[in-house]
């Protein structure tokens, strides 16, 4: 399947489906007519001996000095030589291809000045699936993501390594053996390639979609954890939220409710006496806070990851290099598009965000599998041989040690700027850094998640949740059965390692979703 780049603007939903479907991408006309004038317009300022940052300019401090035409493309390479300077483990495949499918819709908004080969031997790359190698590590998001872009330039030109058809290869003989032809820098062709956010923004596209995806979770595990511990109903009333009616609250309660629907596991509204024969030792008024109070803490998640969702749109659909061409007004400004100040402070927000997710799911978790507070389910969920056997002791542990390391790299990266090149870019976003630890703070949730599955699933089967007349609603029995899809019920122990990476993959990747319609149709 194909995607058409054109004027308009791209959802996070359609990045995510074109990310995630191999989907191939194409230039619309208008498109390439926009590319092409922005180009155009470069050739002509440049007739004209015009000064132009980065173009017949040195770079940052060096800007003073003025670069003949004739040494241009000489200019454009050393642009990607100094920048490529970038260590660490290489960028994952789904953040490459996220950062150059940003880079795409960035530059194909013509106003960049950067020529329409460039842009299709970009294109010609995603489409064939040719990953250039990217360290994780050297970018501090001030000209945008300088130091990983040239690294992909580099790639471009065919002068270092990429990962092609599982294997790393170098990017010249990839090139040859796709018969493509290394690109060669234009007048503006390097600047316009590095200079500008997308690396920062696609994986926080991604960071976007995913964490959408562990809400959702979030939501049917809390529904499944409530039935299991025989809930009061009343904490999951509408009023609840037309009383306090932030936007975030009263969608998880509408989704809550509507899983919940044909539920019998919620216990009712009890009216107690001073003279009740029940004693308010033996019938708390209202639950624990990880059950009473999940559409506050779920809902309070579900606005964050809306307003970061909201900012990373913009800003994939923006201009972000620098300097931009405007048409048809011929107006070149020199401004500070690439700065990712907009991405570094919605992912350090979303990071806050979604380790709520990871703090509900741990209490959930502890409260469970502990015989004092589970309603009346054996120590660690281990029915047989107890003491002998020891159930999800150490899955327990497992998922406090995940939160551990979550809250260690809390600390936001939005607050750590550093001047750099000799005080030219002396504030600057570190958004790349932000957006990185969020994905991978976004991992560790989906492996908690994964381990409150199983505990919930294992919960659920000791309470015979199978069972015709059990009251468990539809919506808890067929994630359970989506669940045991991957891991069995835990008769006796053995190591669940695998099982928790094998589910939280799943859960992250979308496919246990698909474990649903698989089910319906055996």
């Amino acid at each position: 399947m194909r995607f058409l780049i054109r004027n308009k603007s791209i959802t996070l939903k359609e990045f995510g489906s074109i990310l995630e479907n191999d989907f191939e991408i194409q230039l619309g006309e208008d498109s390439k007519k926009r590319v092409q004038a922005s180009e155009k317009y470069l050739a002509e300022l440049l007739k004209k001996k015009i000064l132009l940052y980065g173009i017949n300019t040195g770079y940052g401090p060096l800007a003073t000095t003025h670069i003949p035409l004739a040494n241009a493309k000489e200019l454009q390479k050393n642009l990607i030589y100094h920048l490529a300077t970038g260590v660490g483990e290489p960028l994952s495949e789904i953040h490459v291809k996220a950062l150059m499918l940003a880079r795409i819709i960035c530059l194909s908004k013509g106003h960049s000045a950067i020529s329409l080969n460039s842009i299709q031997t970009l294109i010609g790359f995603y489409n064939n699936r040719i990953l250039p190698v990217i360290p994780r590590l050297g970018t501090v998001g001030a000209s945008g993501d300088l130091t990983p872009l040239a690294h992909m330039t580099l790639a471009l030109m065919g002068e270092s390594e990429v990962f092609y058809k599982g294997k790393k290869k170098s990017a010249k003989k990839v090139l040859s053996e796709c018969k493509m032809i290394p690109l060669d820098l234009g007048p503006k062709e390097g600047l316009a390639l590095v200079n500008g956010t997308s690396v920062m923004t696609g994986i926080s596209a991604v960071n976007g979609v995913l964490s959408e995806r562990a809400l959702d979770l979030a939501v049917s595990l809390s529904l499944l954890y409530c039935e299991i511990m025989e809930a009061k109903k009343e904490a999951f009333h509408y009023l609840i939220g037309e009383v306090k009616p932030h936007r975030g609250m009263k969608q998880i309660l509408k989704i809550f409710q509507t899983r919940a629907k044909d539920s019998l596991r919620f216990r009712e509204k009890t009216e107690l006496h001073f003279d009740s024969k029940i004693s308010y030792k033996n019938e708390l008024l209202q639950d624990a806070y990880s059950i009473r109070c999940i559409p506050q803490l779920l809902g309070a998640v579900d606005d964050i990851i809306r307003t970061h969702n909201d900012t990373v749109t913009i800003e994939l659909n923006s201009v972000t290099d620098n300097p931009i061409f405007v048409l048809p007004e011929k107006i070149v400004l020199h401004g500070g598009n690439f700065q990712g100040f907009s991405i570094a402070l919605v992912a350090d927000n979303l990071y806050n965000a979604i380790t709520n997710l990871a703090i509900h799911s741990e209490r959930k978790i502890a409260r469970i599998t502990d015989a004092k507070l589970n309603n009346d389910l054996p120590p660690f969920l281990q029915g047989d041989r107890s003491g002998l056997q020891s159930g999800f002791m150490g899955a327990q542990v497992t998922a406090t040690a995940l939160l551990a390391w979550i809250r260690s790299n809390a600390t936001p990266s939005s607050i750590q700027s550093i001047s750099t090149n000799a005080n030219n870019q002396d504030i600057v976003s570190m958004g790349t850094i932000a957006a990185l630890k969020t994905s991978e703070c976004i991992d560790r949730v989906f492996d908690i998640l994964s381990i409150e599955a199983l505990v919930m699933a294992q919960a659920f089967e000791l309470k015979n949740g199978f069972a015709p007349n059990s009251g468990f609603s539809q919506h808890s029995t067929g994630l359970v059965k989506r669940i045991r899809k991957i891991s069995p019920f835990l008769s006796k122990d053995r190591s669940l390692s695998k099982e928790i990476q094998a589910l939280s993959h799943a859960m992250k990747s979308g496919t246990f979703d698909t474990l649903a319609e698989k089910q319906a149709t055996q």
